[in-house]
């Protein structure tokens, strides 16, 4: 059983963070297994103690009993939506008599939705880049130089499980050239950016990237060729873990900043010989040990990205403007609807004291009803003629 957390993140300067709340507590539940299997006895022994861990953080529970001629048929548990259960470990499990004790450990994170946002009902564009790699000859074991792709297509396949995002893929694409120090790099005046061109041509509201930091192997010499290594390997004695670690960014696709980044990591046995090439996310890449961590990290990293991303402010770019009739780059694959509204905002880039470029939005208090949708675009009028406002091309509709 696992339930997955949100955290909520918001940008820009009037924008502010919440952090999740995670606990692990250790709690007992109990059951008779005179009257039923042990199989069922360790279930109802289960939902006991996932009551007794929900309930000593104060959230809300329903149960729910379905009885049949004064027979107990089932008895569900709904949990309350702003708390998940992420992990169970059952660290005890003892039989007396005709009484099963079961002794769990419950990762539990809280936090508040968004249940009052306009913005959550929207799909939020992501386009998702290709990921570099920091130290490439570690890509040598087993010939995963396709990793920069590799990982990016198969991060989008979690993300494209998420019904809240619409995610493009371009992995032939990469922000960083001085890899160790991304995101950041030098401009010719020498002043920080976060990002490059890449993220402004994309379109999308997201930009997501990366780069793998760690590849290598936890003992570098397990796969040499003295006898001894061999002879270590053939008698299991080697050490064949091998580490995986990346580092994940994500761009505003309307300023080019830099909001938010997380180091993920996991490590698994690499039992393949020293020759075989099986590339990154082949068949047989998923069979080995380390490639299933990497895929279970890549299904958290997804969850990750969907719970930052969700209750975020939806944001879509003005394309066309014509009197009081506007036309915007957002449409029916967005979850956009006729009879919809979105505030509007001007946009403006200024470069600071520092030659660094800034982005700022400004509310000019009217709203755009959308008159029609398309698949990738839509359309929809204000009240006001868009040049008594200074509404241009390129400024944003917003939903909170």
């Amino acid at each position: 059983m696992v339930i997955r957390f949100f955290v909520q993140v918001l940008f820009y300067s009037v924008f502010v963070f919440a952090k999740a709340h995670a606990d692990w507590v250790e709690v007992t539940g109990s059951a008779s297994v005179d009257e039923q299997t042990y199989d069922e006895a360790r279930e109802q022994a289960q939902q006991e103690a996932l009551r007794q861990a929900l309930q000593s953080q104060g959230i809300k529970l329903e149960s729910h009993q379905y009885i049949k001629n004064g027979e107990l048929l089932r008895d569900e548990l709904k949990v309350d939506s702003d708390a998940h259960i992420r992990r169970i470990e059952v660290r005890n499990e003892e039989l007396d008599g005709d009484s099963l004790t079961l002794t769990l450990g419950v990762d539990i994170d809280q936090l508040h939705l968004c249940p009052d946002s306009q913005a959550a009902k929207y799909r939020k564009t992501v386009a998702l880049l290709g990921f570099s790699l920091q130290t490439p000859d570690q890509a040598n074991w087993g010939d995963l130089h396709s990793v920069s792709r590799g990982l990016s297509s198969s991060i989008n396949e979690a993300l494209q499980q998420h019904e809240k995002l619409l995610v493009f893929e371009s992995s032939e694409h990469s922000l960083y050239g001085n890899v160790r120090n991304a995101p950041s790099y030098l401009t010719q005046s020498k002043t920080l950016t976060k990002a490059s061109t890449i993220i402004k041509q994309s379109g999308a509201q997201f930009v997501l990237s990366g780069v793998v930091r760690d590849m290598g192997l936890q003992d570098s010499g397990t796969y040499e060729t003295s006898i001894w290594d061999r002879t270590m390997r053939s008698w299991a004695l080697a050490n064949e873990t091998r580490r995986f670690s990346m580092e994940l960014f994500v761009h505003d696709g309307f300023s080019g900043e830099l909001i938010w980044q997380s180091n993920f990591a996991t490590e698994g046995d690499w039992n393949v010989a020293s020759n075989q090439k099986i590339g990154f996310a082949s068949q047989a890449f998923w069979k080995t040990n380390y490639g299933d961590a990497i895929h279970e990290l890549i299904d958290e990293i997804a969850y990750y990205v969907d719970e930052q991303l969700q209750c975020q402010p939806f944001m879509t770019r003005i394309s066309r403007v014509d009197g009081k009739n506007l036309q915007f780059k957002a449409g029916a694959a967005s979850g956009i609807r006729p009879g919809d509204q979105f505030s509007v905002y001007r946009s403006f880039s200024f470069s600071d004291p520092y030659s660094k470029k800034q982005f700022e939005l400004t509310n000019v208090k009217t709203a755009l009803t959308v008159s029609q949708v398309h698949a990738s675009f839509g359309a929809g009028t204000i009240e006001i003629e868009a040049g008594r406002i200074n509404v241009q091309q390129d400024d944003l509709l917003i939903a909170w």
